[in-house]
């Protein structure tokens, strides 16, 4: 654990969930590399990693498949500018 997960849980008794960008996630003692891309833009790629993290564990993933979908969901989300896709609606 590094200083800044100290900081974060402190007191809480609790794990935290970190994105470290190109260097993956960790939470707890599971840790996930981040897949390799050339980042178009990194707008949105927050929302995509908490919102498949989330999911995944909602629909009773483990915490290691869990991360593993939401660092791709993250780097996915790099991939095009802006925080959506350009879609006709």
């Amino acid at each position: 654990m590094n200083e800044h997960e100290n900081i974060l849980l402190a007191g809480r008794g609790r794990s935290a969930c970190v994105t470290l960008g190109a260097k993956g996630a960790r939470w707890g003692d599971v840790a996930v590399p981040a897949p390799h891309i050339d980042p178009v833009d990194t707008t949105g790629a927050g929302d995509a990693f908490a919102g498949t993290l989330a999911a995944a564990l909602a629909w009773g993933a483990d915490p290691q498949v869990a991360l593993e979908a939401a660092a791709t969901a993250g780097a996915e989300a790099c991939m095009w500018p802006g925080a959506q896709p350009h879609r006709p609606c």
